[in-house]
């Protein structure tokens, strides 16, 4: 580039260039056209995407050796690519299963805690990448794209799935503010996944844009717009309820084993409820100084301690195993290859007294979760698959 710009424009071509050390492979030798670690860069776009490859480039650090290889570009696919097209998907699956409307969503019209943090924290992005590229510094920018896009997928979707599943409009919109404003982010970084996205959600939904994402606006925010508080607050219940499950991991309880109660140092109840959803306890209460008592344990410093009642009722316990059966019913569903809305009969053979009058208590009270038009209990049944649950199994047959 520098050779013919000065040959043909009597200039050099750019006023900046950002470069790399060596092409290292996995592990860390030096790639060479001698060597059998080579891959040849064609090779590596036809089979993995130019994308991923150039998502690979973007966030390795400028001036250092940056690796290269199949074992790397699979890590990047499954890290950050296959994270985000999720995202992207499960969008696409409830808003076409609740017929969303993009007219009824006003993202400056938003009441639910969640909404407000992904918008403040989709906000704080978009300052934070154009800092970045006004630097030159693509690695920090594509980080920082790529924690963004994890907090999306597992905080944001995964604490509101049963919004999407009941067809909140602010959920689903929200979503849809988010992954427009990251196809426009990732234009220069991943212009075919990042097109894409856009061409779906924006233009083929006939909302007003441009005709490509890459025609389209670069976003901008201002550091005044951003609201701190609400992304200080949230990451204060993140770390209170990771010190929470650290307790749970010590104690040796699954998280699907619901406790009696926990105490923490937040005042606002919408805050402590997220933590008590984290946590999977049944009460949660203030408290600015931990409490003591047998089977009652306390984690974390400062203000971010939780103490934890850590005694099982027989309640609890029930609660758990219908906790642990459910998740596994919902895991031969999928294998079964059944959507969210496709219902079903359920038909199962439980040889276990105690077990059985458990799950049909459970039946009695919330057959909406089953996804099934009846649940049966046959002692006769000739099961098709087998849940084992508490070392004992359960037949199955779903029709």
């Amino acid at each position: 580039m520098l050779v013919f710009g000065v040959v043909f424009e009597k200039k050099a071509p750019y006023k900046e260039v950002i470069c790399f050390a060596e092409v290292r492979d996995e592990n860390n030798e030096r790639m060479s056209k001698t060597k059998p670690n080579y891959v040849k860069f064609d090779d590596a776009a036809d089979k993995m995407g130019s994308d991923i490859l150039r998502w690979n480039y973007a966030s390795a650090s400028i001036g250092g050796n940056m690796r290269f290889g199949w074992p790397t570009l699979e890590d990047v696919r499954r890290r950050f690519y296959i994270q985000l097209w999720n995202s992207y998907n499960y969008f696409v699956t409830y808003a076409q299963l609740h017929n969303w409307d993009s007219d009824k969503y006003n993202v400056e019209k938003l009441d639910h805690l969640m909404d407000r943090w992904m918008v403040a924290k989709t906000k704080d992005l978009v300052f934070k990448v154009n800092e970045c590229m006004d630097q030159y510094n693509m690695p920090t920018a594509s980080r920082d794209i790529e924690e963004y896009a994890k907090d999306l997928s597992q905080w944001y979707i995964r604490r509101s799935r049963n919004r999407f599943k009941n067809g909140d409009s602010d959920a689903i919109g929200t979503l849809h503010h988010a992954l427009v404003t990251l196809s426009k982010l990732l234009a220069p970084f991943l212009p075919f996944i990042s097109e894409e996205i856009y061409q779906n959600l924006v233009v083929n939904m006939g909302v007003d844009s441009k005709e490509s994402v890459h025609l389209d606006d670069f976003p901008t925010a201002q550091a005044e717009d951003i609201d701190e508080k609400i992304l200080a607050d949230m990451q204060k219940v993140r770390d209170i309820a990771s010190n929470g499950l650290k307790i749970r991991e010590d104690a040796k309880l699954n998280l699907r084993q619901p406790l009696c109660k926990a105490f923490v140092n937040i005042e606002s109840e919408e805050l402590r409820e997220i933590v008590k959803e984290e946590i999977n306890v049944k009460e949660i209460s203030y408290s600015e100084k931990p409490e003591v008592g047998e089977g009652i344990n306390t984690t974390g410093e400062g203000a971010n301690f939780i103490t934890i009642d850590c005694n099982l009722t027989t309640e609890l316990r029930n609660e758990a195993l219908v906790n642990e059966f459910m998740r596994r019913y919902k895991d031969l569903r999928k294998k079964k290859g059944l959507k969210v809305d496709d219902m079903v009969t359920l038909s199962l053979k439980v040889e276990d007294d105690d077990t059985r009058k458990i799950l049909e208590d459970y039946v009695n009270i919330s057959l909406d979760e089953f996804h099934a038009k009846e649940v049966l209990f046959n002692d006769s049944l000739e099961s098709e698959m087998e849940i084992e649950l508490n070392e004992q199994k359960i037949g199955v047959t779903i029709n």
